[in-house]
């Protein structure tokens, strides 16, 4: 518990500063992600010399998603006509491997577009959305840890509880809304309210999906460079189906 506490200060201190400031040292923040997150996912595939086309499929789509949608939606038709053509032209392909692939391809250009979005509209709300997303990660670990009794979905994830899930959620829920409350003006209390106690259900089931791919593929974590966490996208994965979330909501009410 030691060494994840003292990595997730680290993290804190190295995110905090780009979240704030956004600009170029956000866009490199989000470029460090992409792309270690590219790596991991493909890293964790049989897919031996096609590792490097499919990151750089990956990548590519992150920098489409700067531009039009129209240039985004031909990118990942491109995409994914690649893919069928590695799955159908090299047996050792699996359908389930371009899956993913373009699964993770498509969740990557979204969340992209989507922290464009939420800057545009409020530079605090991409705070409020990493205090939703963090604090009911944090809440569930430690409630677990501590009142955890009942499995919560053994056969995907064998260490969280139903005790942690409910925690997080009312840690997340309640954090993020007070947050909202004395910073965020342009959201309304009933917004607000409805944001906070869904982003930190949301989160959970991005935590979920990344466990459900680990158990898929047969590996724990998706690597090692955060200690005591594992990889970045086991730091990012509820995130980012918070961002996709959250960008729909303002879609909706702004």
């Amino acid at each position: 518990m030691k060494q994840r506490i003292l990595t997730s200060l680290l993290i804190v201190a190295v995110v905090l500063p780009p979240l704030i400031l956004g600009g170029w040292s956000m866009d490199l923040l989000m470029l460090f992600c992409i792309v270690a997150g590219s790596y991991e996912i493909v890293h964790c595939l049989s897919l031996p010399y096609r590792k490097s086309l499919i990151a750089g499929l990956i990548l590519t789509m992150v920098l489409l998603s700067r531009t039009s949608p129209q240039m985004l939606g031909g990118g990942l038709a491109a995409a994914l006509v690649v893919l069928f053509a590695l799955a159908i032209f090299e047996k050792h392909t699996r359908l389930s491997d371009i899956t993913l692939i373009f699964a993770m391809m498509t969740i990557f250009t979204m969340a992209v577009r989507s922290i464009i979005t939420i800057y545009q509209v409020d530079s605090w709300m991409m705070m409020y959305v990493i205090l939703a997303t963090y604090c009911t990660d944090t809440g569930a670990y430690f409630c677990g840890v501590f009142f955890g009794r009942h499995k919560l979905i053994e056969r995907i994830s064998p260490k969280k509880t139903v005790e942690g899930a409910i925690g997080g959620w009312l840690c997340g829920m309640i954090i993020s809304f007070v947050f909202a409350w004395q910073m965020l003006p342009s959201m309304s209390l009933p917004m607000a309210l409805f944001a906070s106690a869904t982003l930190a259900v949301v989160g959970q089931i991005g935590d979920l999906a990344f466990s459900l791919i680990k158990r898929t593929v047969g590996i724990k974590d998706f690597g090692s460079f955060l200690p005591g966490h594992g990889g970045v996208l086991d730091r990012i994965d509820s995130l980012l189906f918070n961002l996709l979330y959250f960008a729909l909501i303002l879609a909706l009410v702004v």
